[in-house]
């Protein structure tokens, strides 16, 4: 199963915006991004807890953020992340809140309502801001380095219409698919962001500063921009990409066969079916990253980092591996590795029906929609192992350790097996 189907059965979108990215990521470099209204309301996953209605949602979040979560928030990103790990289906309402000057770094703010809130020089750094609503948001001077700015297959990015970012630091941040369409990004860095899909229609970009920024066939700038004569690179094959970042990209069937990607940054991106054939790939970082059935044919690979990477059916035939590390990355029997190479010296690990992991170390690893049928995981550590859609039918669990593991409906276990009482613990 493909993990992007995978993410769209645990979360279904109810928005207008429902279905637009998921046929965006299926176009080899993107597809025109369609806005909405901007009064369009939030985009709501369907079994989210709190008031039927839209239109009741719209009535709480006008009357100002929840006081609660406002709170829970304000003592910082640690109580606020657990906070959220205890109430997953509750959906964060801060609109027009005052979190001025705040370090918010590494909260988890996915699917947040943020219209109007005050988040000047807070601190977002590595925030996870998927499919947020920033509508009118003041972002002024806000430190959004890496963060998280884009959404699921089936939305579009983090709303950022009439956002106010002037002087906001955006280095490394991940914006594809974001809506900027008449943001004020005036003085703003978005140095190496992933702009993808991006819509900045009528944004203003007076002294923005787009050095190494990354950029797709169809993301809509304002008339008459010119991106390149920026610092702005564009997403093509064959193209002199060096230190591009790429992180949490969603581009499935991606090209850039032949392009210079020197410490290109990868990391968490789903690029299935993409095609690096002789690409130049030195030192790239492809961690947690889901590459099954790439072509990596022929590429430059040396020192490159596959670590946690999901490798299901990817093609390295003549590539050059030097190097390379490949710690904890999946790989199946049908992954093809250059002659001579042997993938489980460098800690790769063979995953699929009938795999022998006995014993293994597993801790804290993504293992959702994987086949793991008939495998042997007697006395494996699988604390903290991401299991949602995995099947494990006939699967000797014997002395397996599941304390923390995560599973849902869809995960299929070994006849009379009862996760729970060894510790594993029912998610969305």
């Amino acid at each position: 199963m493909r993990p992007v189907r995978v993410i769209t059965a645990l979360l279904l979108i109810s928005a207008g915006a429902a279905g637009l990215w998921w046929g965006l990521s299926r176009v080899k470099d993107g597809s025109a991004s369609s806005s909405l209204p901007v009064n369009t309301p939030l985009a709501f996953p369907r079994d989210a807890s709190g008031p039927d209605s839209s239109e009741d949602r719209e009535a709480q979040a006008s009357a100002g953020p929840d006081p609660d979560q406002l709170a829970a928030l304000k003592q910082g990103s640690a109580v606020w992340n657990q906070w959220r790990e205890e109430n997953p289906k509750t959906l964060p309402i801060l609109t027009n809140a005052d979190l001025s000057g705040l370090d918010l770094s590494a909260a988890d703010l996915h699917y947040a309502d943020l219209r109007g809130a005050n988040l000047r020089g807070a601190s977002l750094e590595e925030a996870s801001l998927l499919g947020s609503d920033l509508r009118g948001a003041d972002l002024r001077e806000t430190n959004l380095r890496g963060a998280n700015l884009t959404g699921l297959p089936t939305m579009g990015g983090a709303d950022l219409r009439e956002a106010d970012l002037r002087d906001a630091d955006l280095t490394g941040a991940s914006l594809e698919a974001a809506q900027l369409q008449r943001a004020d990004l005036e003085g703003a860095n978005l140095t190496r962001t992933n702009l993808r899909i991006a819509d900045l229609t009528g944004a203003n970009l007076s002294g923005t500063i787009l050095k190494r920024a990354a950029y797709g066939q169809f993301t809509q700038w304002p008339e008459g921009f010119e991106p390149r004569k920026h610092g702005a690179v564009l997403l093509k094959p064959g193209a002199d990409l060096t230190g591009v970042n790429l992180r949490y990209a969603k581009w499935e069937d991606l090209d850039l066969h032949g392009a210079r990607l020197v410490e290109a940054n990868f990391s968490d991106a789903n690029l299935w079916s993409g095609n690096f054939e002789r690409a130049k790939l030195r030192k790239a970082v492809f961690r947690g990253s889901w590459t099954e059935e790439s072509n990596f044919r022929y590429a430059d690979l040396r020192g490159a980092d596959f670590s946690g990477a999901r490798l299901h059916g990817a093609d390295f035939t003549g590539a050059r591996l030097s190097g390379a590390r490949f710690s904890l990355a999946k790989f199946s029997s049908k992954t093809i590795w250059p002659k001579g190479f042997n993938p489980t010296a460098r800690g790769t690990l063979l995953i699929g029906p009938g795999a022998n992991l006995r014993g293994a170390d597993l801790r804290e690893l993504d293992m959702g929609a994987i086949d793991l049928s008939d495998a042997d995981l007697r006395e494996a550590n699988l604390t903290g192992v991401d299991l949602r859609n995995a099947n494990l039918q006939r699967a000797r669990l014997d002395g397996a350790k599941l304390q923390g593991a995560k599973f849902n409906r869809d995960t299929e276990w070994p006849a009379g097996f009862d996760p729970e009482a060894h510790g594993a613990v029912r998610k969305r």
